[in-house]
């Protein structure tokens, strides 16, 4: 250590002191260097001050400390009692054997000034409570294990009700553990899942599990029923008033669900993984604007959103212009962030308010905003968890831990009260208690007493049996006729009007084709029907793929109608082959294999050769259009645009009526997006096959079509040929990436695995060493430009920099805000360090490939994976042997078998954008 450096810092009026360590970069070469935060707390007031808001509002105090520390959610249950969910025992837990330290407060004001200042303990002992919801009289808990209900029946302010509602819940960090609990419009609570997958039940009801993959979930209060739902939450959600529903996670400030769940399953030949989107810029593209340095352990995301946490969104009445804003706090940089949200075609689309600054910024360090609501009285309310050190425990090196509390401040907790400047707050009492007024509450202009009003009231109704002449009137109605429940005309015209007006609007498909599960064929024929809604009588790739998903819809469902409607286009300008007929066959080629042989055939081939009664002349007009496909493939003359609406049947045909047209295709002279599109084309057919064409290729290619090519001989039959060929001096071992080599080295196949260690040797084990070896290089001078090409070849497949490159991992694109050794660590010991999101899953697949990914998304149909080179594979169920999280990074340790110490130092010049030592 090296001593400390300190200076003044003005602060409104004031003269505030406080020091910064600096760590020394040299001494921590092997660990990622911290920096540390001033060391002691500011007062409340000095911390009131520090704040900065944007607008013409102010901020005051509500509760603190002793009162409440360690505050994570703040509610108010229908007696205008207002609750605090306090995660005392963050980051490390009470220790071994200890009881835990988490408990729900209940503040109190007796003066009417606004401030709390009496609290009573609702509970303790509560295993790192992060969400509360009031509910029947009593609160909804969510915890690390359990979802509790905790309920007070003596009216002494403690709660002897403690009874778990849901459990199976066991996440490896307080980070990925259920939380935010909402009343949906439906009468249902929704909760973050956490990011990864679970499977829960309801409380002594282990039978009932429900798996979780990857998704939000709801749970009915009266059935006790626990369903999955669209969205994926780590800590902060909320419904907007018109029950849009959006959460949010660390580098993902706004998520919202677009898709019902149900309707991402409903049609299982749509090809729709999931209802969710990043509605705001997130990642490296996403921005903050703290007032001062941020001191954190993902500084190598510095001025972005590294623990977006804590989403609200604002419904109250005292600022009207204001409502329907969302709110997200980052608490690494003391501040909480404003979106405004508007409409996106079918989506969402949230952009940040304010030009360089935030909605609310301190200046002090260890202000720590993590939750924002609005509250009865129409403010908006943040829990500041306030504290020195915000990162949990496992992101701090070991010696980091060693030296220094990462405790300091646990004993701290601020709750502040957003107001416009001046304006007197209404006082937040009970809500009456009769029916008609509680009637009238529903159309008040504060969320609060809307949803409150509305839970009230439906609350005993949810409880009360039907009655007997009840059901059988509710069964009366059920039985509709399927005139009244038919698809009409007018349905199927507004869903192909819909997708002529919103070309490229890949929400609006979706719920196209979710809605359409017997009616696709039906709406592609409407589509091309009204002139006005066909609009362009040219190919793009959007409406190619419009064509396309219809059919597939169509013939997967293999609804007899609705197919013959679709196949009808095919007597349309016979014998000439305009831009969607191409389309129309891939989407036949696709969809035959799912139908499950009810058109009577499995293959557009075996649909050609021996078509279904009542297909014959359909079946020869395919057969001529396939050839006149060809005829343009290699034609000179025909559009490019043509072409390349013709190259996705080639992939269709078996490998030996293929070849010899691919060939034509991949030969040097062939334009650019011809080549790539047949190169593409390759890994659909055996590559046992293909590998003779492969390995002619494989010197020609730059480095994005090589790695492609070798990702294909590497994942499945041919690998051992493959490596063999390395073995001999055939091939150069520096073709093969770094995640190949990880994943053959430690591959469960012996023999893969002992060939694998013979040609690029065994991954060195001792970090500490290899980070002391390539330390020495980063003080050398390095060439950027020579970087580049490091990059190009070694990270671009997984990473994205510079607007260059793929987003399988994170983007890194903001790197220059690291260190240099802090850096090096992330690349050469991956492992040390990784979010839920980017660890890695693999799977074993029926026909030998064994895929590594980032897991995109996981139905009961099949999981999809994101792979180097940004490829999106999808395995069915049916065609997996083994799946597994291997609960590390993609990115391989053992980097240092593809990159020297120099080349580390050319790689570093380039990301920096300057030498290394400067």
């Amino acid at each position: 250590m090296t001593g400390c450096l300190r200076w003044l810092r003005i602060t409104g009026m004031k003269w505030l002191r406080w020091v910064f360590v600096m760590v020394p970069v040299l001494a921590m070469a092997l660990e990622v260097p911290v920096k540390v935060s001033r060391e002691g707390a500011w007062s409340v007031e000095e911390s009131r001050l520090a704040f900065e808001i944007d607008g013409s509002y102010e901020v005051e105090l509500v509760a603190a400390e002793p009162l409440v520390t360690d505050p994570v959610e703040v509610c108010w249950d229908e007696k205008g009692r207002c609750f605090v969910a306090e995660m005392r025992g963050y980051p490390l837990g009470p220790g071994e054997g200890k009881e835990p330290l988490s408990r729900g407060q209940q503040l109190m004001g007796d003066d009417g000034d606004g401030r709390d200042d009496r609290a009573v303990t609702f509970a303790d002992k509560l295993d790192h409570v992060q969400g509360i919801l009031p509910h029947d009289g009593g609160l909804i808990a969510t915890t690390r294990t359990q979802i509790l209900f905790l309920k007070d029946e003596d009216g002494d302010g403690v709660a002897e009700v403690r009874r778990p509602l849901i459990e199976g819940f066991n996440p490896s960090q307080s980070q990925l553990q259920v939380s935010s609990p909402r009343w949906g419009l439906d009468n249902r609570v929704y909760f973050n899942n956490g990011l990864d997958t679970k499977e829960v039940y309801p409380s002594e009801e282990e039978g009932k599990k429900v798996n979780l993959a990857r998704t939000n979930f709801c749970w009915d209060p009266v059935t006790g029923e626990i369903k999955p739902v669209t969205g994926f939450g780590q800590f902060g959600a909320g419904f907007d008033d018109w029950g849009r529903y959006y959460t949010s996670s660390n580098r993902s400030p706004v998520m919202m669900a677009v898709m019902h769940f149900n309707a991402v399953k409903r049609n299982p030949h749509a090809g729709i993984t999931q209802g969710w989107e990043d509605i705001a810029p997130s990642g490296a593209e996403s921005r903050i604007y703290p007032l001062q340095v941020t001191h954190t352990t993902a500084d190598a995301h510095a001025g972005t959103h590294t623990s977006a946490c804590g989403l609200g969104v604002y419904r109250g009445d005292l600022m009207p212009e204001l409502r329907g804003e969302i709110f997200v706090c980052d608490p690494t940089g003391q501040l909480v962030v404003r979106y405004h949200p508007e409409p996106n075609g079918a989506s969402v689309k949230a952009t940040r308010v304010g030009d360089r600054k935030e909605f609310l910024r301190s200046r002090d360090e260890w202000c720590r905003p993590v939750n924002v609501t609005t509250g009865p009285d129409g403010a908006l309310y943040v829990c500041d968890m306030y504290r020195r050190y915000i990162d949990h425990a496992r992101f701090f090196p070991e010696s980091f831990l060693k030296e220094n509390d990462i405790r300091q401040g646990e004993n701290e907790g601020r709750i502040w009260r957003i107001k416009p400047k001046g304006a007197k707050v209404r006082k937040i009492e009970a809500l009456p208690t009769d029916r008609e007024a509680l009637v009238k509450m529903l159309g008040h202009q504060n969320a609060w007493q809307r949803e409150t009003a509305r839970r009230i009231l439906v609350s005993p109704l949810l409880k009360r049996p039907p009655e007997h002449k009840a059901r059988v009137q509710m069964l009366e109605i059920a039985e509709i006729s399927d005139d009244v429940v038919k698809i009409t005309e007018a349905q199927i015209a507004v869903r192909a009007r819909a997708l002529a007006e919103n070309v490229g609007d890949e929400w609006m498909l979706k719920a196209v084709l979710s809605a359409s599960v017997k009616s696709s064929g039906w709406v592609l024929r409407q589509f091309f029907d009204d002139d006005g809604m066909s609009k362009g009588n040219g190919y793009s790739p959007d409406l190619a793929e419009i064509v396309r998903a219809l059919v597939v819809s169509s013939v997967g469902n293999a609804h007899a109608d609705d197919v013959k409607n679709l196949l009808s286009l095919l007597d349309r300008d016979k014998g000439q082959l305009l831009w969607w007929k191409p389309a129309l066959l891939q989407g036949m080629a696709q969809g035959l294999p799912r139908s499950g042989g009810k058109l009577g055939v499995g293959s557009l081939k075996g649909f050609m050769e021996k078509p279904p009664a009542g297909h014959e002349k359909v079946a020869a007009e395919m057969v001529v259009l396939m050839k006149l496909a060809d005829e343009v493939l290699v034609s000179k003359d025909a559009s490019l645009e043509m072409r390349l609406a013709c190259l996705p049947l080639l992939g269709q045909r078996a490998w030996e009526e293929a070849e010899e047209v691919l060939r034509v295709l991949l030969a040097s002279g062939e334009r650019v997006p011809v080549r790539e599109g047949a190169l593409g084309l390759l890994k659909g057919f055996p590559v046992e096959k293909t590998a003779p064409l492969l390995y002619e290729l494989l010197p020609s290619l730059g480095p994005e079509a090589r790695r492609e090519v070798v990702t294909q001989l590497t994942g499945g039959k041919m690998v051992m040929d493959f490596f063999g060929r390395i073995e001999r001096g055939e091939i150069s071992a520096a073709v093969v990436e770094a995640e190949t080599r990880w994943r053959y080295l430690h591959s469960a196949n012996a023999e893969h695995k002992a060939l694998a260690e013979k040609i690029f040797g065994k991954v060195d084990g001792d970090r500490t060493a290899v980070m002391e070896r390539y330390a020495k290089a980063l003080a050398k001078p390095g060439d950027a430009e020579k970087g580049k090409q490091v990059f190009m070849g070694v990270c671009m497949a997984c990473h994205r920099f510079g607007g260059v490159g793929l987003e399988v991992g994170p983007d890194i694109s903001d790197v220059r805000a690291k260190t240099p050794e802090a850096l090096l660590s992330d690349v050469l010991d991956p492992n040390r360090m990784v979010e839920a999101r980017w660890s890695a899953y693999q799977v074993e697949a029926s026909d030998g490939r064994t895929l590594a990914g980032i897991l995109v998304s996981e139905t009961d149909d099949g999981v999809t994976l994101r792979m180097p080179g940004g490829v999106l594979d999808t395995v069915q169920r049916r065609d997996i042997k083994s799946m597994k999280s291997l609960d590390q990074s993609l990115m391989p340790a053992g980097l240092e078998g593809v990159i020297t110490p120099e080349q580390m130092a050319d790689l570093f010049a380039y990301l920096f954008g300057r030498t290394v030592g400067e």
